[in-house]
């Protein structure tokens, strides 16, 4: 009887311990999301010109222009895409994505992002 009871015991004392270990995993909502400040993803400055352009640090072409739009998402929550140019390469070899954007606040704004590196 005895050796039944702390079969239980332990039984229920690793169901409880899973049950806390689970319910402090972060949820699909907590989990960390890129931000425009991760600098693993990106560099460059703030986008609102050639000389300030956003470097998109990857490489596959795919990957690039996800996390441009993430990269929107994140520094201008709510913000509406327009329109989407890829430039010529200019006279330094350089390639930029020029995405015009809504804000949700009403202002149109245009983003440079140096995509070169997809294209290299």
């Amino acid at each position: 009887m005895l050796r039944l009871t702390s079969v239980i015991l332990l039984s229920a004392a690793l169901v409880a311990g899973y049950a806390v270990s689970a319910a402090e995993q972060p949820t699909h909502s907590q989990a960390k999301r890129p931000s425009y400040l991760d600098t693993s993803l990106y560099g460059g400055g703030d986008g609102l010109s050639k000389k300030t352009a956003v470097i998109v640090k990857a490489r596959a072409e795919y990957a690039g222009v996800r996390s441009e739009y993430v990269w929107i998402a994140s520094r201008y929550p709510g913000s509406k895409p327009i329109s989407q140019k890829l430039t010529a390469r200019d006279e330094h070899g350089r390639n930029y994505n020029v995405i015009t954007v809504r804000t949700s606040g009403g202002a149109k704004i245009v983003l440079w992002f140096d995509v070169s590196a997809m294209y290299r």
